[in-house]
Order: structure tokens, then C-alpha cells, then sequence
């Protein structure tokens, strides 16, 4: 069952699809790449995917610094809204990790519960 008025996460294709299954056993809204819209946006542009995870109120949880940032900047320029995106270093958390992003993911969506993510731009502190 899903937490009513938790934040909706889309995370991308370097997430594991294992986090999101995870996350959703604990109740939370959570979906990877490889399964959203049984995997038709695998390969999609960056822009194509902030603007459909908006469509479902959805913010996207990336490892992606070198083309999100002017991506977001430029939909903001353009009064573009998103959903909002939570970067992941890989100096934090490994790509290949389960438990650490659950746990700190998990604290976030916790901590968002009832918040508005709209063009919000975070980094996922380690648990």
C-alpha cells in the first residue's frame, strides 16, 4: 500500500531496479526506469523523462550531474515546471549499492511526506 501524500520517485537506468522494489514492500510510491511504462523510456532524452515524471508528479533520482543541471536550468528558463530531481554522488553511494540508497531514500521520502518537490533540486545525503 502506498503512503498517501509521500513523494513519487522515478529513479534512472543506473539505479538499481532492486532499490525500487524495496522501497515499494516499505509502502512507498517508487519506481525504476526499467519498469515505468513497462521500460518504453529506457533510452528516452533526459527532457522527455523530467516532463513525464511531471506528468505523474514524480521527481527523479539521478547520478546524472553532467546533463541534468542544464537541463533543469534551461526548462526553468523556459518556465518549464518539474517534479523536482535528487542527484546521488558516487562518492557517496556506490552504483551497484541496495541497502544505502533504501536507507537514506527512505529517510527522505519520511522527511517529504506532504511536501511540495515542484522544480526542487536536492542531493541524497547518505543514511
Amino acid at each position: 500500500m502506498t503512503r498517501r501524500g509521500s513523494l513519487r520517485l522515478l529513479l534512472d537506468s543506473h539505479i538499481p531496479t532492486r532499490v525500487a522494489v524495496l522501497l515499494r514492500a516499505r509502502g512507498h510510491d517508487v519506481t525504476g526506469l526499467a519498469e515505468w511504462h513497462s521500460g518504453q523510456y529506457r533510452d528516452a532524452p533526459d527532457e522527455t523523462l523530467l516532463l513525464l515524471a511531471h506528468e505523474e508528479h514524480r521527481a527523479l533520482l539521478t547520478y546524472d550531474v553532467n546533463t541534468i543541471p542544464d537541463l533543469i536550468r534551461e526548462l526553468g528558463e523556459a518556465g518549464v515546471d518539474h517534479s523536482g530531481v535528487i542527484f546521488v554522488s558516487r562518492r557517496t553511494m556506490a552504483q551497484d549499492d541496495i541497502g544505502t540508497p533504501v536507507r537514506a531514500l527512505e529517510r527522505l521520502l519520511l522527511a517529504a511526506d506532504g511536501k511540495d518537490f515542484r522544480n526542487r533540486v536536492e542531493y541524497l545525503p547518505r543514511p
